[in-house]
């Protein structure tokens, strides 16, 4: 949690300046607590592994405290009285372990509880921001697209603009004109065809 305080703190300004690209910015603020999330993860995978490791210690101690009792009365009875005691500290040192070893697993099970509210906690907060920041692209988009818009609306009032359409469409109507004299249409000529034909057949 320190680091991702620490990246927020300094990166303040260079986001305030990046603030014309929110789009980035919010991928960086995300990429960061993906950093954050992987690193508490990583946190807690090895408190499983010591805590594992404690529980085997623990369970070997157990082991070796009734080992060594039984030794220290078989040695007893065979009046290795040396021997005895030598077992018999060995019991009372491994049952000394259990205790420490159940006082290691205690704090790694309550820190690995803990490490795993704050990494939900984490996860939730930013699966948030995910969704927030998808909101926010979609309204920088619009954003966007509405003022693309209005710009474009706004230079198709301009003067300028106006006077190119309708010197465009001037140049259209001299053409058209110009087609019409120099050409007769179709059906013109076909009249006149008809009307030929009429003389031939009346001179006849």
């Amino acid at each position: 949690m320190g680091r991702f305080r620490r990246f927020f703190k300094s990166t303040y300004r260079q986001v305030m300046s990046d603030i014309e690209n929110p789009e980035s910015m919010l991928k960086q603020y995300l990429k960061e607590m993906e950093k954050e999330i992987i690193v508490v993860k990583d946190v807690i995978s090895k408190q499983i592994g010591y805590l594992q490791n404690f529980e085997n210690q623990h369970k070997e101690a157990q082991l070796l405290v009734i080992k060594r009792e039984k030794q220290a009365e078989i040695a007893a009875k065979a009046g290795e009285d040396a021997l005895a005691k030598k077992a018999t500290a060995e019991k009372i040192h491994y049952q000394a372990k259990i205790e420490e070893y159940a006082t290691y697993i205690q704090e790694t099970e309550t820190g690995i509880a803990d490490l795993k509210e704050k990494l939900y906690t984490l996860e939730r907060e930013y699966l948030n921001l995910v969704d927030k920041k998808n909101s926010l692209i979609a309204r920088i988009s619009r954003a966007k697209a509405q003022n693309s818009i209005d710009q474009t609306l706004q230079s198709l009032q301009s003067e300028e603009i106006l006077n190119d359409f309708q010197r465009i469409h001037d140049e259209i109507n001299h053409l058209s004109g110009q087609k019409e004299v120099t050409k007769p249409n179709e059906i013109d000529e076909l009249d006149e065809i008809d009307l030929r034909i009429s003389k031939l057949k009346a001179s006849e």
